[in-house]
C-alpha cells in the first residue's frame, strides 16, 4: 500500500503519525510524510519593513528549513520499522496543496491528525481534515486514536456502503482488528404523511412497533450480509444493529464499544449542500471520539494485498 501522512507539527498530527507506526502494514508498502509551508504574506504592512525582523525571503527559508527537518525526525521511526518512507515539503494553502498531491500520486489511503476545531468554526470555515474528507477522491482517516484494535463499520444498504465493505476486504491493515458491521434502523415517526393530509390522529401504536420491528430485521440483514462479505476476506468481523438517527446512533455505538476507529461511505459534499443538509459522514467526523474513515463513492482502487 502507499500512504500519505499529512503532518503540521501539531498534537493531533502526533497521534496520526504514532497510528501510522502502530500499524501493522503488508510487506512493501510505503509511507509518505508532507508538511505544507504557506506564502508569507506583507498583508497588512504598512510602509516599510520594519527594521531588525527578518525579510519575507529569510522567513520562507526558516519555514521551509524548518519543515523539513520536522519531515527527517517523522520518517526515521518509519524506516527503522522497515517501512519505505519519503518525505516532501509542500507550499501553498494547505488543503489544497494536499489535494493537489493526492491527485498527481494517488495515495491508497490518507491519514491525517485533527486540531480539535469547534463545529461552529468547522461548519463555516471549514478544516483541513473536514475538506479532504470531502474533496479527497481517495479514502481518509482523520486519526484520534494512535491504536487500531476496534474497527465500526457503518452500512446502511446502499451502494455507497457496499463499495465502502468492498474496499474494507481489500485492505491487509485490518486484518489484526475486530469488526463491527453497524446498521442503524430509523424509528418510525409518530404522524405519517397520509395522517397529516388527512388531519386523522396518530398511527396505532401496534402500527409503529410492527414498522419499528420490520426496520430492525431489515437492517439486521444488512449488517449480517456485511459481515458476510468481511469474513469472506479473512476479517474477524460480527453484526450489530441499533435504531435511532444514523449520525448520532453511529456515535454513540462507537463510545459504547470503544472503537479505535468508525469506517463510513460518503458522497461528499461541499459549499452550500454541506453547511445546510450534512451528511451522516460529516456529523460522524465531528461528534466522534475515535478516528474517521471515510471512503468516497467510486474511489480508487487500493493497490497490494498482504503477503
Amino acid at each position: 500500500m502507499r500512504v500519505l501522512l499529512a503532518t503540521d507539527g501539531s498534537d493531533g498530527a502526533a497521534i496520526a503519525a504514532e497510528l501510522v507506526a502502530n500499524i501493522r502494514w503488508p510487506s512493501g508498502s510505503s509511507i509518505d510524510v508532507v508538511r505544507v509551508v504557506g506564502e508569507i504574506s506583507l498583508e497588512g504592512i504598512v510602509g516599510p519593513w520594519p527594521v531588525g525582523l527578518p525579510t519575507p525571503p529569510d522567513l520562507e527559508a526558516t519555514s521551509l528549513q524548518e519543515a523539513e527537518d520536522a519531515l527527517i525526525l517523522a520518517v526515521e521511526p518509519l524506516g527503522k520499522l522497515g517501512l519505505k518512507a519519503d518525505h516532501a515539503v509542500l507550499r501553498g494553502r494547505p488543503a489544497d496543496a494536499l489535494l493537489s498531491w493526492i491527485a498527481h500520486h494517488r495515495p491508497d489511503l490518507v491519514i491525517v491528525g485533527t486540531r480539535g476545531d469547534s463545529e461552529f468554526a468547522q461548519a463555516f470555515a471549514g478544516s483541513v481534515s473536514a475538506e479532504l474528507v470531502d474533496r479527497s477522491p481517495v479514502p481518509v482517516l482523520v486519526a484520534r486514536r494512535a491504536i487500531l484494535e476496534r474497527v465500526v463499520v457503518a452500512v446502511d444498504g446502499s451502494d455507497m456502503a457496499s463499495e465502502a465493505v468492498a474496499a474494507i476486504g481489500r485492505w491487509p491493515f485490518l486484518a489484526s482488528t475486530t469488526i463491527r458491521t453497524l446498521s442503524i434502523a430509523p424509528v418510525p415517526g409518530m404522524r405519517w404523511p397520509d395522517e397529516l393530509i388527512a388531519g386523522s390522529t396518530a398511527r396505532p401504536v401496534h402500527d409503529r412497533d410492527a414498522a419499528a420491528a420490520d426496520a430492525l430485521l431489515e437492517h439486521g440483514a444488512i449488517a449480517a450480509e456485511a459481515t458476510a462479505t468481511l469474513r469472506a476476506a479473512g476479517l474477524e468481523s460480527s453484526p450489530e444493529v441499533r435504531s435511532g438517527s444514523p449520525a448520532p446512533a453511529i456515535v454513540a455505538f462507537a463510545r459504547e464499544w470503544e472503537a479505535d476507529l468508525v469506517i463510513m461511505g460518503s458522497h461528499g459534499r461541499t459549499g452550500l449542500a454541506r453547511l445546510l443538509l450534512g451528511s451522516v459522514a460529516r456529523n460522524v467526523l465531528h461528534h466522534a471520539s475515535s478516528s474517521v474513515l471515510v471512503v468516497r463513492r467510486h474511489a480508487d482502487p487500493v493497490r497490494g494485498q498482504a503477503s
